[in-house]
């Protein structure tokens, strides 16, 4: 007996954004189609599938450049899990002094507060699940990209 995996974990076999989108709900799919829009207006974002191990598996990444996704972190990533789709960003704490947090919705600021100590991890991430957190989820990607160009 053989059992197939879906691409979204499977490490050894590169999938690609068809294949990553295939196993999302509609709503979702449409959330995922709608942040990757937003993404990609940028001139200078490449967007490539990465592997984030047992916990992000295979993600898309926002990288600057080329050369930036051998060595660097993402502006961003969309991780495709059909159960919960999620969008997450490194954190740099001279970011976060730039961003007026107050005025960012609670489930905003929540989400950067994952990306700070005490939490051993850098990364902010969200479950894309409405348009409207979404879409401020995204101004705050927009954000830091800005803040990456300079």
């Amino acid at each position: 007996m053989t059992t197939t995996r879906i691409p979204w974990t499977d490490q050894f076999r590169t999938p690609t954004m068809q294949q990553l989108r295939k196993h999302l709900q509609a709503d979702a799919a449409e959330l995922f189609d709608r942040a990757r829009k937003a993404i990609l207006k940028f001139d200078d974002i490449v967007e490539a599938p990465r592997w984030y191990g047992d916990c992000w598996f295979w993600s898309l990444g926002y990288f600057l450049s080329h050369e930036q996704m051998e060595d660097d972190d993402p502006v961003a990533i969309i991780i495709p899990a059909p159960e919960d789709l999620q969008l997450a960003m490194p954190v740099e704490q001279a970011f976060l002094d730039t961003l007026n947090v107050r005025r960012l919705k609670r489930a905003i600021r929540d989400g950067l507060e994952l990306g700070q100590t005490p939490f051993h991890t850098r990364w902010a991430f969200w479950s894309l699940t409405a348009n409207s957190v979404t879409d401020e989820i995204l101004s705050v990607v927009t954000q830091r990209h800005a803040w990456l160009m300079g």
